[in-house]
């Protein structure tokens, strides 16, 4: 009896100590989970837009995506060193860390915005992050049957979600951006047309021909160069200028400049513009920037070819821009595109945005 008793006594005892070490085991988390350190970027609640959920994930998202520009913009701006304590150290009030967290909460937020309006319009059904995350993990198992079965796909054959996260915007903003081309953003013929009257010349670039005059004074490739026979012909082209600044004729003063040639009157227009600039892009920025200033003249050091080229604008015919009727599908389609930016521009100024926690807490990979 007394050695069953001690049994049980010695029972309740091990229980009572697991119970303990249970106890302790709780409290030691809960004040760990309670301490002051700050959280980790996860699948917390961070913010709230109109009422949905801003998840950590997906400003940890944003903010690895701006990360590159952000670095570039401190290092060019400031000449900022990229060490240790480079993302806490601040440059004229603002750290490279506030100013990534800035950003990534912007486009955050731009993307909520942009669900929603689909979400209206029945394009989403959920425009949280999760509901993302398992679209993704749809289209990676769709992509993998197509391959399985020998079927040809478009981009990768898996996403990643850096590029799942691009690609479902994208698509989404395609098929918003129809939806709303049939009813709000519908523009009447007139205001295309007045579209196209404001915004044509920057929609359709057009070349202006420009006749010019053309000379040349050598002084010799690489093999036949010397520091003395440049700075001979560099003389020699500065004088052509001058006499052609000056009205004198082309021939003329071709003549009375030893070494110079006359090459006959050129154009620059839309079919040689593309093979100057690409084969003579110093002559043509020059060409271009002294119709622009209404300069004339202008000396061109071509190091290639061992020789100055030197040109007189004669002449300038403004390019003519196309009929609206022969670009109106193009026309309609940058309206749109101005327009769907505008609105969820405007959607996004008006937008209820309400922070969940203080970003300074947050723990973000990459910027401790």
């Amino acid at each position: 009896m007394r050695r069953t008793m001690r049994r049980n006594a010695g029972a309740k005892g091990v229980v009572l100590l697991a119970i303990g070490c249970a106890a302790a085991l709780l409290l030691a988390l809960f004040y760990r989970a309670s301490a002051s350190e700050p959280p980790d970027v996860g699948g917390a609640a961070i913010a709230e837009v109109n009422g949905d959920i801003v998840a950590a994930a997906e400003l940890a998202r944003f903010a690895s995506a701006a990360r590159a520009s952000v670095i570039d913009k401190f290092m060019r701006e400031y000449g900022a060193e990229i060490d240790g304590g480079f993302w806490s150290r601040e440059f004229r009030g603002e750290s490279p860390r506030e100013r990534l967290l800035a950003a990534a909460f912007e486009e955050a937020v731009r993307m909520k915005v942009e669900l929603q309006l689909a979400r209206e319009r029945g394009i989403v059904a959920d425009v949280s992050y999760d509901a993302l995350l398992r679209e993704m993990a749809k289209e990676n198992e769709r992509r993998a049957a197509a391959l399985a079965r020998g079927e040809p796909i478009y981009g990768p054959a898996r996403f990643e979600e850096s590029a799942f996260v691009e690609f479902y915007r994208s698509k989404t903003a395609a098929r918003l951006r129809a939806a709303l081309a049939e009813t709000e953003l519908l523009p009447s013929e007139e205001r295309l047309r007045a579209y196209y009257e404001e915004a044509g010349a920057a929609l359709f670039p057009a070349e202006d021909r420009i006749r010019y005059e053309r000379f040349s004074v050598d002084y010799g490739r690489e093999a036949l160069r010397s520091e003395a026979r440049k700075r001979e012909a560099r003389r020699a082209a500065s004088a052509l200028e001058t006499r052609l600044a000056s009205g004198e004729r082309a021939e003329e003063a071709a003549k009375a400049v030893d070494g110079a040639r006359f090459e006959g009157e050129h154009s620059l227009d839309e079919s040689s513009a593309s093979r100057m600039f690409k084969s003579e892009h110093a002559l043509y920025s020059a060409l271009r920037s002294g119709a622009d200033a209404e300069a004339t003249t202008a000396v061109v050091d071509d190091p290639a070819e061992g020789r100055y080229t030197v040109v007189r604008i004669v002449g300038r015919e403004a390019a003519k821009a196309p009929r609206f009727e022969e670009v109106r599908e193009q026309v309609e389609m940058s309206f749109l595109e101005k327009a769907y930016e505008d609105y969820v521009d405007a959607s996004v100024r008006s937008a209820r945005v309400v922070k969940l926690v203080d970003f300074d807490t947050l723990r973000i990979e990459g910027t401790e």
